[in-house]
């Protein structure tokens, strides 16, 4: 017998980090097991509409439709508030709810933005859930500081289909790149890091000019374009914006940066990893989960803006360090984040709702 799953996130049509989820959630065999409604809550639009509109249908689904268990992604601040209503419905309905949460900026959401009301809530609508989902284990540590119902806590990191081993000697997996090519793939702002990646990245271009820095995504494109070029490092910079065939940047990347100040795991790193690049990033949320210091890539400390120059000009020199790392990131991530792998973490805690032989 299949169960009945009704999914609450974003639009899957959004760029994001839950809207990618889903979409590889909705990629995948989970649709052929279960029988799954998705509503968006919000669309990218009006989020007030988009949200009335969204509970009016949930309450309808569980007023005359057959609903199992109910799955909701949420981030943090509004995020969380809008998600928590789905979450009180479901309990008034006395329906299993899995309550997953993606935000790598949690415990500041708790800790600094909430009075002692907004806490009380916070620990309510957790422990209203029948089961948290968290994308890492420092997710996971964090939320066991805050909450008493510990037990309720599952890790399933988010999925990413991955190719096989991309490069290659066919692929030019061993040849010297000239330019060298740094991608960043994210949002262009501060919280991503991306002023520190451009000021190492003036250091790193007065000692090596064979590089060419690549920053793909939303944000603060024209503020960014005029930054590096008062600082007369333009032609150092390929700067696309928000990039629809981001396939395209991988495979023709040497370097993944990524020097955030909050995340999760970011998809983008996954990413990087399935196309075996080497992965400068910050050691925050649950990304020194999927990257090893010094074996699939290196870590920093976020604003740390030496060590973030030192580390990408140790993988500009060395093409041989390049092709070793990228290999380890693919094989590491794929044994960890290979969609089929999390849909079998997925399933289990699903079935285990209903059969407890399974958790």
């Amino acid at each position: 017998m299949k169960l009945n799953i009704f999914m609450v996130g974003e639009n899957k049509k959004l760029k994001g980090g839950i809207s990618s989820v889903v979409n590889t959630y909705f990629n995948s065999n989970l649709i052929k097991e279960y029988n799954i409604n998705y509503q968006s809550s919000y669309s990218g639009k009006n989020i007030f509409i988009d949200f009335f509109k969204a509970v009016l249908i949930f309450i309808y689904f569980l007023s005359l439709k057959k609903v199992d268990i109910v799955h909701v992604h949420s981030a943090s601040g509004g995020s969380f508030y809008r998600k928590s209503i789905f979450v009180l419905i479901s309990s008034f309905f006395r329906k299993k709810i899995i309550f997953h949460i993606h935000s790598g900026k949690f415990s500041d959401f708790y800790y600094l933005e909430s009075n002692i009301l907004g806490k009380f809530y916070i620990k309510k609508i957790l422990c209203s859930a029948t089961i948290i989902i968290v994308v890492s284990e420092g997710l996971k540590k964090n939320l066991e500081k805050i909450i008493k119902c510990k037990n309720k806590l599952k890790i399933v990191p988010n999925p990413i289909k991955f190719p096989r081993l991309y490069r290659d000697k066919k692929n030019n997996f061993f040849y010297d790149a000239s330019p060298v090519k740094i991608l960043f793939m994210g949002r262009l702002e501060k919280n991503k890091g991306i002023y520190d990646l451009i000021e190492a990245a003036e250091k790193i271009i007065s000692h090596e000019q064979n590089v060419q820095f690549v920053l793909c995504g939303n944000g603060d494109i024209k503020k960014i374009i005029s930054i590096v070029e008062k600082k007369g490092i333009k032609k150092y910079f390929k700067i696309p914006g928000c990039v629809e065939d981001k396939e395209k940047y991988f495979k023709e990347a040497n370097i993944f940066v990524l020097p955030s100040y909050f995340e999760g795991v970011p998809i983008s790193i996954l990413e990087a990893a399935s196309y075996s690049l080497p992965i400068v990033a910050t050691n925050v949320g649950g990304i020194p989960d999927v990257i090893d210091n010094g074996e699939s890539g290196f870590l920093v400390n976020p604003g740390e803006i030496k060590a973030l120059e030192n580390k990408i000009l140790k993988l500009i020199r060395s093409n041989k360090l390049r092709n070793k790392m990228g290999k380890i990131a693919y094989f590491k991530a794929k044994n960890k984040c290979d969609m089929n792998i999390i849909i079998k973490q997925l399933n289990y805690i699903y079935r285990g709702l209903f059969d407890r032989n399974y958790l």
